[in-house]
């Protein structure tokens, strides 16, 4: 038994002249931790030759689970399984390693003289390797009802989460939330943030099954809109303009619109933010007649929140200066001075 669930009966191997034992494990490799796949190193007491694809039993979260063999090590007395996380995979008390192997079709593990491995290990209760595979994902705010939308991805069936929000404007930690019951697949949560100030919003959930806490995850959403950036105009001339957006937030949109005092129909044009000092040139201006222009720049960042409307001016002046007329010098005769 274990995790409070029976086992599946051992698969029972025929009588051997002689067999192959597999001995305990030297240890189990995973890779670091958040790792999609778990490597199991079976050692045997000698070499064998593996067909196939032998899988080892394993127990997550009261499921049965199978790891494949992927490769052989060490003049093929370390054989390796592997085992990919799946969605809603849960265990926070630690995996099982049954001592158990399965042969789908064509698969064994052989001595050379064709003798078939037996299992010489134990049961393996192993507390220090969990498993989750649940996330969540931030959808957006509701400022009119001060709800802030959230989804728990592959979080396991019969699981309860709870929560808690934090502000960057506010120093404030507040507890989870009482656990509440898994109910879909993804998990809608809608939170009210109402008393929060505006800042940028960080969820901790955590998943909780059989008494068992999952480990805490994280999302982020930025619920302030872009702040602290300027244009200035650098030229205006009839067929283009060059502007600059300085302080612009990266990867947010920038959306102009230039207007003249004089009239004329007004030039838009939008694009997206990559540098700390950005030039934006080739504005075609002829639609706008000379005179005052004004440019005027909204920043939208990934959350779809707008910041003020920035603005400058110049003058723009496309006509081109006439001599209109000459005057000569006074009547008089003028003569040579030189040598």
């Amino acid at each position: 038994m274990t995790n409070g669930l029976p086992l599946k009966r051992r698969r029972a191997f025929p009588s051997l002249r002689r067999a192959l034992r597999v001995l305990p494990f030297l240890g189990i490799a995973t890779s670091p931790a958040w790792a999609e796949d778990l490597l199991f190193t079976l050692n045997t007491n000698e070499d064998v030759q593996v067909t196939g694809t032998p899988q080892l039993k394993l127990e997550i979260g009261g499921d049965e689970k199978r790891a494949d063999y992927v490769a052989a090590s060490s003049g093929v007395r370390q054989l390796i399984f592997r085992y990919t996380v799946e969605p809603r995979d849960f265990d926070a008390n630690g995996i099982t390693i049954l001592p158990e192997l399965v042969y789908p079709s064509g698969a064994s593990i052989r001595d050379a003289a064709g003798n078939d491995v037996i299992v010489g290990f134990a049961q393996s209760d192993v507390a220090g390797i969990k498993i989750q595979s649940y996330s969540v994902q931030i959808a957006a705010v509701q400022d009119e009802a001060g709800l802030l939308k959230f989804s728990i991805i592959n979080a396991p069936e019969g699981a309860s989460y709870s929560y808690r929000i934090t502000s960057s404007a506010s120093s404030a930690n507040p507890g989870f939330t009482t656990p509440v019951a898994i109910t879909a697949n993804p998990q809608p949560v809608s939170a009210d943030i109402s008393a929060l100030p505006v800042g940028t919003y960080t969820v901790t959930i955590r998943v909780a099954k059989e008494g068992a806490d999952g480990d805490p995850v994280t999302g982020q959403f930025d619920g302030g809109a872009p702040t602290g950036y300027s244009v200035a105009f650098l030229t205006a001339n009839k067929t283009a303009s060059e502007f600059r957006i300085d302080n612009g937030e990266l990867n947010a949109r920038y959306d102009y619109t230039i207007t003249s005092a004089a009239g004329g129909t007004p030039v838009s044009g939008f694009g997206t933010i990559s540098s700390a000092s950005q030039v934006i040139s080739n504005a075609n201006l002829t639609s706008l007649n000379d005179g005052l222009l004004t440019i005027s720049v909204t920043l939208t960042d990934g959350q779809t929140n707008v910041g003020s409307a920035v603005t400058a001016t110049i003058t723009k002046d496309t006509v081109e200066p006439t001599i209109t007329s000459v005057t000569a010098p006074a009547d008089n005769t003028y003569v040579y001075t030189g040598p």
